[in-house]
């Protein structure tokens, strides 16, 4: 069902006294565009019509930015079955790596910076303890994704990782953890892994941002590096399904918007801290907009990131993992279309037509854009407010 309200239609009455206020980034300024013009006339688009029936639909073309929730969930499908077809059959352990907010100014202030010592810190840390003889004794590989909001579009940087429950020792063979079996469902001891995390984390960043701010590095307790381990799930492709929610989803969806009026916005969220309650929250629409705009990555930021034994550096070792456990090799898998995946994962075939289910939807013309605004400016950003 189409949801009542869109991200575009905050972004259309609340955007120019935003930037006004705010002045955002280039990289900011460039997602808000994207997103009020997404499947609009704007971007030009084709017209379709059914072979059986003769039914016309007209669609607009997407942004295709990768802030913009109405363009994530044909993406999300395909990078599903990649990782499908690309995992050795094995249990997959889901770690979750969560920093305090003590540090959110921090992130404010070095976005890239602070996001890519989080993702070095959580993979030096998960290597150090595969390494030693008494958990693994061997190397391992891990599957990072980072979120950086929380439920209420707050700044709350953390990684999701798939992590496998063996690893390759010194004669490249494939060995289990030591402490993986039924009776101890984790993977590694949380308490000194998050306190290997904190001092990785810190020393990090002392070393990229020394001399770099006149902020003061706050005092820090080790609980406050949380790091949670999920036992496995039975099934390999359920943890990558549910993995699959995160890959690629934004800060907020469209139907989590309630309301719009000329105050603000009205969203839903989860009280994770009153039994999950779905509760309401209302924010003015540059509040809402600052918020939003606080998980906007920078152009060629990477927010998925392969490690170990699944980086494409280490391909040759995975391809022997495969075989070794009956599986084919990576370079021999079939790389399937998008159409394809829809049909198999949704149960929908987006060439049959919607009003008769029986003819084919094909392009009988091409949309020129209309009414495409200048390129962006750091003075004013150009939406398409209708």
């Amino acid at each position: 069902m189409k949801p009542c309200f869109e991200l575009a239609d905050v972004i259309c009455r609340f955007g120019p006294s935003f930037l006004d206020r705010h002045n955002p980034g280039f990289s900011q300024q460039k997602a808000l565009q994207a997103i009020s013009l997404c499947r609009t006339a704007a971007l030009g688009g084709h017209k379709q019509m059914c072979t059986h029936c003769g039914h016309e639909h007209i669609s607009y073309n997407s942004c295709r930015n990768r802030h913009c929730p109405k363009c994530q969930n044909k993406d999300r499908e395909v990078w599903i079955q990649q990782i499908k077809d690309i995992l050795p059959k094995s249990r997959y352990f889901h770690v979750i790596f969560t920093l305090p907010d003590s540090l959110n100014e921090w992130f404010i202030a070095f976005q890239k910076e602070m996001q890519n010592i989080l993702f070095f810190a959580a993979w030096q840390s998960l290597e150090q303890f595969a390494n030693m003889s008494a958990y693994l004794g061997a190397k391992t590989g891990m599957i990072a994704v980072l979120h950086t909001w929380g439920q209420t579009l707050t700044l709350h940087p953390h990684l999701h990782c798939i992590v496998p429950e063996g690893g390759l020792n010194k004669e490249g063979e494939w060995v289990k953890g030591k402490k993986t079996d039924n009776r101890s469902p984790f993977l590694f001891p949380v308490i000194p892994m998050s306190r290997v995390f904190r001092g990785k984390f810190l020393s990090l960043m002392s070393k990229i941002l020394k001399n770099k701010s006149d902020l003061k590095m706050p005092s820090i307790k080790e609980k406050h590096f949380n790091i949670h381990i999920q036992p496995p799930f039975k099934e390999m492709e359920h943890l990558i399904n549910y993995l699959g929610r995160y890959t690629h989803k934004t800060a907020i969806s469209n139907h989590r918007i309630r309301n719009i009026d000329d105050e603000g916005v009205v969203f839903s969220y989860k009280d994770y801290r009153d039994r999950n309650i779905v509760k309401e929250m209302f924010l003015t629409g540059e509040e809402f907009l600052r918020r939003f705009c606080l998980h906007i990555q920078n152009k060629g930021f990477r927010r998925i990131r392969y490690f170990g034994i699944f980086a494409s550096s280490n391909r040759k070792k995975l391809n022997q993992i495969r075989i070794a456990s009956g599986q084919a090799p990576i370079q021999s898998i079939k790389k399937k279309k998008w159409k394809e995946i829809i049909r198999e994962t949704w149960k929908y075939d987006p060439d049959i037509c919607p009003e008769c289910n029986k003819g084919i939807m094909v392009t009988v013309e091409l949309i020129s854009p209309l009414g495409r605004p200048p390129p962006l400016n750091r003075n004013r950003i150009a939406l398409n407010c209708k």
